[in-house]
C-alpha cells in the first residue's frame, strides 16, 4: 500500500513491505513512504516499485540510484508563499479567535516584515 496516509503519518497499523504504484515523482515521497514499513528500532523498511510505462521504469532507475548514492531531492522555498497565508486564514477564521479588523492588521504586519 502507498498512499498520501503513508507519507503523512497516520496511523496506519504495522506495515512490512511498501508497494508503489507508478513513480512517487520525487526521491522524499518515496523514502517517506518506504519509511513507514517495519517501523521499529531494529527494523529495516523495505519497499517496492512497480513502475506503470517505460518512462516510469526509467524515472525509478533513476530514483533507485539516487537513493542508493544518498542524494535527495533539491528544496525550494518560497518567498511568500500566499497558499500558506490563506491556509492560516481559513484555520484563524475557524477558530473564531480574531475579529476580521485585528487579524487583517496581524497578517499584513508580519508580511511586511517579511518582504523588508
Amino acid at each position: 500500500m502507498a498512499t498520501a496516509s503513508l507519507e503523512l503519518g497516520i496511523d496506519i497499523g504495522d506495515v512490512d513491505l511498501v508497494c508503489q504504484l507508478g513513480s512517487p515523482r520525487s526521491i522524499g515521497s518515496f523514502l517517506q513512504r518506504v519509511g513507514r514499513s517495519n517501523h521499529s528500532v531494529t527494523g529495516v523498511p523495505e519497499g517496492r516499485l512497480f513502475p506503470l510505462s517505460r518512462d516510469e521504469l526509467v524515472e525509478c532507475a533513476a530514483l533507485f540510484d539516487s537513493v542508493r548514492r544518498g542524494e535527495l531531492d533539491r528544496l525550494v522555498v518560497p518567498e511568500c508563499p500566499l497558499d500558506v497565508v490563506a491556509q492560516q486564514i481559513v484555520a484563524e477564521v475557524a477558530a473564531c479567535e480574531w475579529g476580521e479588523d485585528d487579524l487583517f492588521t496581524a497578517i499584513r504586519t508580519r508580511l511586511a516584515l517579511i518582504a523588508s
